[in-house]
């Protein structure tokens, strides 16, 4: 295993989150090329990763289409425990929860519903699952640049 500085061991950190974020399912030795480093190191950082939760492992799904669909609905009702009953013998349900809160359930189907429950505060269709980009830099050069790119001039303070 190579020993690196702190900085450079942040950024083989950062570049597997990358890696690993844009492909799941691609193997060690193909991230040790995208990342420009030995196979004993990615897997040692990777693993150290985990165990310190920098790192989660990669929850392998289907892959998502976009004529893949589903429907999420946010309802709120005085009879929660009989919609949720109704709602779980369904075949178009995928997920069905009880919440706390301003909703009592959140309802997951495959399909949309015909008739939308009496007090459905959100309801909507949803595709691919999208996950932030993490950007490689510090957090004050990231506030600076928020300034920066909306034309602001910095205050005082800051500069």
């Amino acid at each position: 295993m190579c020993i690196f500085t702190q900085e450079k061991e942040y950024r083989l950190r950062h570049c597997m989150h990358r890696t690993f974020l844009e492909d799941p399912r691609l193997h060690f030795l193909d991230a040790t090329k995208k990342c420009s480093s030995c196979r004993n190191t990615v897997s040692t950082y990777w693993r150290d990763g985990l165990k310190e939760e920098i790192f989660f492992p990669p929850h392998i799904r289907l892959k998502m289409y976009e004529n893949r669909k589903e429907y999420i609905y946010l309802i709120q009702s005085d009879s929660a425990n009989k919609l949720y009953e109704h709602y779980k013998k369904q075949s178009d349900t995928v997920y069905i929860t009880y919440t706390s809160g301003k909703f009592d359930i959140l309802l997951q189907t495959s399909k949309p519903l015909d008739v939308l429950p009496d007090r459905t505060i959100f309801h909507g269709s949803r595709g691919d699952y999208i996950y932030p980009e993490t950007l490689n830099c510090s957090y004050e050069s990231a506030f600076i640049m928020k300034f920066y790119i909306a034309g602001v001039k910095l205050p005082k303070s800051v500069q």
